[in-house]
């Protein structure tokens, strides 16, 4: 259960590197998503499924720094991303029901064997969402095939988002306020519920104690090569 938990935390969590052209730009600022409707025909998949409704998603970002917090089960098991756009750096901070995992890796070991996701722009299908103007943008992956993404972008908002899978290879020309993931076996949504251009410093700064570091081999093998297959 605890690996097929672990898969839908990375299938979502916000290692993407997206860069934003903006009219209104914001260099820094807080993003809160959540994760709003989950759903699936098979009942054992449905069920796991609604454990991960409400995950939450809290994106911190000044200039070339960001963190991505995901919280899901209720703080059951949380995942911190830290990313240096400049360097590539990127720290991923895992404590699943209390063990601790601190992985150092980069953007390019990240996106080591990714085939680049096809990017379809539909700026006809807008929506406003908080404020903003957004457009649909189609993705798909060659290596998943039956594995839909949708997403409404807006340019107006400057902001690197770590973790949202199927994103990692993808440069878009704005951020994603809303995410649709769909295929044969399932569907989910993220929302953006509160957008600001303030943002708490102290957030970027991860608390290491008790975190067991390793390297990013070192941690696909300890998930039975489970990381690599979802974009780690």
């Amino acid at each position: 259960m605890k690996k097929h938990l672990l898969s839908f935390l990375l299938l979502v969590a916000p290692i993407a590197l997206i860069t934003v052209n903006a009219q209104k730009t914001l260099d820094k600022g807080t993003i809160k998503m959540e994760i709003t409707k989950v759903g699936s025909e098979d009942a054992q998949l449905a069920q796991q499924l609604e454990m991960m409704k409400g995950t939450s998603f809290d994106i911190i970002f000044k200039g070339e720094e960001s963190i991505t917090k995901t919280s899901m089960m209720g703080g059951m098991i949380n995942m911190d991303i830290k990313m240096n756009k400049e360097s590539g750096k990127m720290d991923m901070y895992m404590d699943m029901m209390g063990q601790k995992m601190w992985i150092e890796t980069d953007a390019a070991e990240a996106q080591k064997g990714q085939v680049k996701p096809t990017v379809e722009l539909m700026k006809s299908d807008t929506k406003e969402i908080l404020g903003y103007k957004t457009y649909k943008v189609n993705i798909t992956n060659p290596e998943s095939p039956d594995m839909k993404i949708s997403a409404y972008i807006s340019e107006e908002i400057k902001a690197p988002v770590n973790g949202i899978q199927g994103l990692q290879a993808v440069e878009l020309p704005g951020f994603p306020l809303l995410v649709m993931i769909e295929s044969a076996q399932m569907s989910m949504t993220m929302e953006t519920k509160n957008l600001s251009g303030e943002m708490d410093e102290a957030a970027l700064n991860v608390d290491t104690s008790g975190h067991k570091k390793m390297t990013m081999e070192e941690f696909q093998k300890s998930m039975g090569g489970m990381g690599g297959g979802m974009g780690f």
